[in-house]
């Protein structure tokens, strides 16, 4: 019963570690506003009418990157309790924390560095 936990925990990380990228790039591509008219050309015309609108969509992609990261080991978490091994929700977990390192990584190296070769 562990075992199986532990392969559910492990597979569902490595889940989130694939689809991870999908919000966060969406979350980059946020920031940089003529890269997102580029990609929605009907948000061009609202952002040369208001001025403002551009300055929110940079300072609101840092605040929602930083929310995502702030979910990050609360959903982790949910994952290290399928192992069974944490009764109690803290952040103390060993588990937890080799999950919390290898995500970041992963996403900080390896995803980082594939998307700067594709560009």
């Amino acid at each position: 019963m562990k075992q199986g936990g532990e392969v559910l925990s492990l597979m569902l990380t490595i889940l989130l570690c694939i689809f991870w990228t999908i919000p966060v790039a969406f979350v980059q591509s946020i920031s940089n506003v003529e890269g997102l008219t580029g990609l929605l050309p009907f948000l061009k015309e609202p952002v040369e009418k208001y001025a403002w609108l551009s300055e929110a969509l940079s300072v609101f992609a840092p605040l929602l990157l930083v929310i995502f990261l702030s979910l990050l080991p609360k959903i982790l978490l949910v994952f290290v309790k399928f192992e069974l091994g944490i009764e109690i929700e803290t952040f103390k977990h060993p588990s937890l924390f080799v999950k919390l390192a290898a995500f970041s990584i992963i996403q900080t190296f390896f995803i980082v560095s594939y998307a700067h070769i594709n560009e």
